[in-house]
């Protein structure tokens, strides 16, 4: 098990078990806790990233890691649509396309540094 902590003063801890996930929102602070296949948990090691259920503004913050570059998301609403599947993490901007593809968004490469996502 692992507690987890956001340090705010007053603010309870979570208490997480094995398979279990904790999902906090930037915006309001809320925790929400929830399962997560534990063959999911490092699928970064195997070069593919797993979501479920969040937000493509959230999974967009996470490809940045594996991009060179800057990413711009141009969209607020396109930023808010929920997305869930298993993306290669060692090609981002094809990563990012499948991602946005459902929701009618578009990556457009500027150079190999810069990539722009908004609505087609």
């Amino acid at each position: 098990q692992v507690e987890v902590s956001a340090g705010v003063e007053n603010q309870s801890a979570a208490l997480l078990s094995p398979g279990e996930a904790l999902r906090i929102d930037r915006g309001t602070g809320l925790a929400e806790r929830h399962n997560i296949g534990t063959s999911d948990i490092a699928a970064w090691r195997s070069g593919q990233l797993v979501v479920d259920g969040i937000s493509v503004g959230e999974a967009v913050d996470r490809l940045r890691r594996y991009h060179r570059g800057l990413i711009l998301l141009q969209d607020d609403a396109l930023a808010a649509q929920k997305v869930t599947g298993v993306y290669d993490l060692t090609d981002p901007a094809s990563a990012l396309a499948a991602i946005l593809r459902p929701h009618g968004g578009t990556v457009t490469q500027i150079t190999p540094y810069l990539l722009i996502l908004d609505r087609g």
